[in-house]
């Protein structure tokens, strides 16, 4: 069995390059044959954006209803709605609706994760 290994890219300041370098790091990765699970916390949702998903708002579900179902103690939703997919490189969306919890950081949702 293969080792999962987590790679994250943060930065309290905006316009450092975390988008660009998280989307090319990706395709990086994929082209090693490594499978890529993406997930994009930023509310503006660029990364979202550069998947190809232009209308991030009107998905049915993004990490806005993960974080919803984690603070609220639902079930998750599957992961067939929630995760858009370009070869082995794996999508979980942003949208403008998780800046309702800005004070649920980061960092504990990726632990929860």
């Amino acid at each position: 069995m293969r080792k999962t290994t987590v790679n994250t890219i943060a930065n309290q300041k905006g316009s450092t390059g975390k988008t660009t370098t998280a989307y090319n790091l990706a395709y990086a990765l994929y082209n090693e044959g490594k499978k890529i699970l993406l997930i994009d916390l930023d509310p503006q949702g660029n990364l979202t954006m550069y998947f190809g998903i232009e209308q991030p708002d009107k998905l049915p579900y993004s990490m806005f209803n993960i974080k919803n179902a984690m603070m609220t103690d639902e079930p998750l939703p599957s992961p067939e709605g929630c995760i858009h997919s370009q070869g082995n490189i794996d999508l979980i969306p942003s949208n403008t609706w998780l800046t309702q919890y800005q004070c649920f950081g980061s960092t504990q949702l990726l632990r929860s994760l």
